[in-house]
């Protein structure tokens, strides 16, 4: 699914619940509390974007990352859970801390918002590809092959 579809999906949904809610009758007094995607995605929407910029024209002072990317490898662990609110989701999930990740030098995947702490998806699976590249480069220099 393209960003934009992703985006116009998004407001078309918060436009329904708020029709909705407008149909009623409803002024602020008796309003059902807003959802986290009425509170936050339009901040969520401006300030990251389910795409993340990667064209190398786009960029400068570009070098080896390798170093980098083996430094998140080792500050990053899994971590099973579930959340104490069903709103970030239900049911036993996997994955990591967003205070891991700044620590680990993925900070720009990192976003906070009055919930807490958010992980940026797009730039989250750019950096995490990078690691993958890393991690192949180790095993095959380990396995005897090039790095």
């Amino acid at each position: 699914m393209s960003s934009d579809r992703l985006w116009q999906d998004l407001n078309a949904t918060l436009g329904a619940r708020q029709g909705a809610i407008q149909g009623y009758g409803a002024g602020n007094a008796g309003a059902p509390e807003k959802s986290f995607l009425e509170k936050y995605g339009p901040a969520i929407q401006s300030g990251a974007s389910a795409i993340a910029a990667s064209d190398r024209r786009l960029k400068k002072d570009i070098k080896d990352g390798d170093r980098d990317a083996n430094k998140a490898i080792e500050g990053l662990r899994a971590y099973a859970f579930t959340y104490k609110d069903a709103k970030h989701g239900g049911g036993r999930q996997m994955g990591v801390m967003a205070q891991d990740m700044s620590r680990a030098g993925l900070k720009h995947a990192v976003i906070d918002t009055p919930d807490g702490k958010m992980v940026h998806g797009a730039k989250a699976a750019t950096s995490a590809l990078a690691l993958v590249g890393a991690l192949g480069r180790r095993v095959a220099k380990l396995e005897g092959g090039r790095a």
